[in-house]
């Protein structure tokens, strides 16, 4: 029997939080954009979990329970780009620092960082 000590436990949550890190420089905004419009929170969630980025899918799921009534206005085509919107800018800002912190460019070097390090 195994037991653990302080610095594995340590030492996996650094390798948690790389990892949510280089998750999190992967985001494309389009993909993420794309995903919100035609799927709703569905695929800003999977993101979410993903990245364990949650801030920009709550944001952008309030907002767009608040323009629901604008729904039958438009049937759901206009009305919804502002939740879209804000939950694309929110996540693509935080791509973006996490790519900073990297010391990368673009979402492919991070899919690189991730293939390679994690087989």
């Amino acid at each position: 029997m195994t037991t653990s000590t302080p610095s594995d436990y340590n030492d996996y949550m650094a390798k948690q939080e790389e990892l949510a890190d280089i998750e999190s420089a992967r985001v494309r905004a389009w993909g993420y954009a794309l995903g919100a419009y035609f799927t709703g929170p569905i695929w800003p969630g999977v993101i979410a979990a993903r990245t364990k980025q949650w801030t920009p899918f709550w944001a952008g799921l309030a907002l767009g329970v608040v323009s629901l009534p604008f729904v039958a206005l438009d049937l759901g085509i206009l009305s919804s780009l502002p939740a879209t919107g804000l939950g694309t800018y929110l996540m693509a800002e935080k791509s973006k620092e996490k790519r900073r912190k990297l010391g990368i460019h673009s979402p492919e070097q991070a899919d690189i960082i991730k293939f390679n390090s994690f087989n």
